[in-house]
This record gives structure tokens, C-alpha cells and sequence, in this order.
């Protein structure tokens, strides 16, 4: 499945994006918040990141907008999360923007890690 905006391709990993994802997986800036900076073969193995140059321009925010909208009307999801770094306030100010609500500190791939809810029906919550 390919998802395409005004000005993002999104699509699932292939070897082809080796070379430009590793570039921002070496790059100590963008993995400020996701770890370590990878070798050649972690990138080969992992998920993307956003470049340097990138950030800033409203790539996340596109991205995640069309992603939740993709979970909503074609996989039919009824809730989306998402999770960030405490202290990547960048990353928090995209998930608000995206409507998403507070919805505590949880454990995911080990961390705890700030967690956001969205669900199909914004008056919908995990208490009703």
C-alpha cells in the first residue's frame, strides 16, 4: 500500500531507500530521541526517519494526518496511538496538532514513553 499527499510518498521499506535512510539514521541529530545512530545493517532492518533539513516544514504533521485518516476509513481502526520521548517537545506538538489527546506515560519497546489517543469517534475514551 502506497499513501500519497501533495508532497510525501509514503510506502513500505524497500532496499532502494537503503542509501537515504541510512544517511538520516547516521545523522546524531535526528536520532537524538529515537537512540543510537545505526550501522548500515540496523538501518536495513529499521524504520524511517525525517532528515535534518526536513524538519520543521509540516513533513510529520502530513504524514500523520494521512496515516490516522488511513486507519480510520481503510483499515478500520477505531483507535490510534501514538508514542514519543518525553522530552521530544517537537514530536508532542505534532501529535496535539493532530488531534490527538493526552493519554499518559506508558511502556512501549521497553521506555516510558508519553502516549497519545485519537479514536474514530472523537467523543468516545477508554472510560466509556
Amino acid at each position: 500500500m502506497i499513501l500519497e499527499t501533495e508532497r510525501l510518498r509514503l510506502e513500505p521499506f524497500a532496499q532502494q531507500h537503503v542509501t537515504g535512510l541510512h544517511a538520516m539514521d547516521s545523522d546524531p541529530d535526528v536520532m537524538r530521541f529515537i537512540g543510537p545512530v545505526r550501522t548500515l545493517d540496523e538501518t536495513r532492518e529499521g524504520i524511517g526517519t525525517l532528515a535534518t533539513s526536513a524538519q520543521g516544514q509540516g513533513y510529520t504533521t502530513e504524514a500523520g494526518s494521512t496515516a490516522i485518516q488511513f486507519a480510520f476509513e481503510h483499515l478500520g481502526a477505531d483507535l490510534v496511538l501514538a508514542i514519543a520521548d518525553q522530552k521530544n517537545t517537537a514530536s508532542h506538538n505534532v501529535i496535539r496538532w493532530l488531534g490527538m489527546s493526552y493519554r499518559g506515560i506508558e511502556t512501549h519497546y521497553d521506555l516510558p514513553l508519553t502516549t497519545y489517543e485519537k479514536y474514530r469517534d472523537a467523543g468516545a475514551s477508554v472510560t466509556s
